[in-house]
């Protein structure tokens, strides 16, 4: 049978995934999974025009709803 729940997952980590926001920060994780996840030290490093830390970090917070990345207390 059709499983719409784990369809429903992948459909949400497809669509956190599509920002490029978003995309650029799992890149930095990939690279060093063990930096910062500060908005200003994410922000240095994301090299994203018209970005302030506050946009950073929600991104950040959606990444981590997500489990794409740890959380604050991992």
């Amino acid at each position: 049978m059709y499983n719409d729940k784990g369809k429903r997952a992948m459909d949400r980590e497809a669509y956190v995934r599509s920002h490029p926001i978003r995309g650029k920060i799992l890149a930095l994780h990939e690279v060093d999974e063990g930096r910062s996840f500060a908005a200003l030290a994410l922000l240095r490093d994301l090299d994203v025009k018209d970005a302030t830390a506050a946009v950073v970090d929600y991104h950040v917070r959606v990444l981590r709803d997500a489990r794409l990345l740890p959380g604050a207390d991992d």
